[in-house]
């Protein structure tokens, strides 16, 4: 099997993720890492043994998984198993902001380097549950749509990496930005104000749009 797709999970862990995924539930916080858990484990049983995973975690400030110095690992049985590990030591406390912008960028740099060479498919799963708040914004206004780093970083086609969305919260702008994302980059995105019913789903569903036409079906 040729190598195929280098993927980035971009995770918030702002302090909102401590709010219930349900009325009287368990935190949001608990509900992604079970949905993160499932996606890694379904990834490795057909991964191919070219494709790679890594991890960039929000709140304040992106902070990026690293296994023996890699930060795109192979999706092996091991790999992702230690992935899983470290998602679910992450913790969060109320004053986390949303520095989704400056996340977003760092997944973006990781798959366009040497470890990610040789990826015939490359793709970003964002996910957050809040508006972003530390720069370095991606804003649409104005076009075209880019991330405020220096210099800027275009969020559309030329990319070469496709940045599905993943987003728990209703407000139009918040919305219509992680719509616009997918949109411009030739990624899903999927939105819903129901974690605990809806997060495990969308992961899932994700995963299956990311290896959509790779070998074996």
């Amino acid at each position: 099997i040729p190598p195929r797709t280098a993927l980035e999970l971009v995770l918030d862990l702002s302090g909102s993720m401590l709010a219930p995924a349900s009325p009287g539930g368990v935190a949001r916080l608990e509900v992604l890492k079970e949905a993160v858990e499932i996606f890694c484990q379904l990834y490795a049983s057909f991964a191919g043994p070219g494709d790679r995973l890594g991890v960039v975690f929000f709140g304040s400030q992106p902070s990026v998984f690293s296994l023996g110095g890699e930060t795109l690992v192979p999706v092996t049985d091991d790999d992702v198993a230690s992935i899983v590990q470290a998602v679910n030591a992450r913790q969060t406390s109320p004053a986390e902001m949303t520095a989704m912008g400056g996340a977003l960028s760092g997944a973006i740099g990781e798959l366009s380097g040497a470890a990610a060479t040789g990826a015939a498919a490359r793709h970003v799963v964002l996910f957050t549950d809040g508006m972003q708040n530390v720069a370095p914004l991606a804003s649409p206004p104005p076009p075209p749509l880019a991330i405020a780093t220096v210099p800027p970083t275009p969020l559309d086609t030329g990319l070469g990496i496709a940045i599905h969305t993943i987003g728990v919260g209703a407000a139009s702008p918040f919305v219509a930005l992680l719509s616009d994302i997918a949109a411009e980059t030739g990624g899903t995105t999927n939105i819903t104000i129901a974690a605990d019913e809806d997060l495990r789903a969308f992961f899932v569903e994700t995963l299956v749009e990311a290896l959509k036409g790779n070998s074996p079906q």
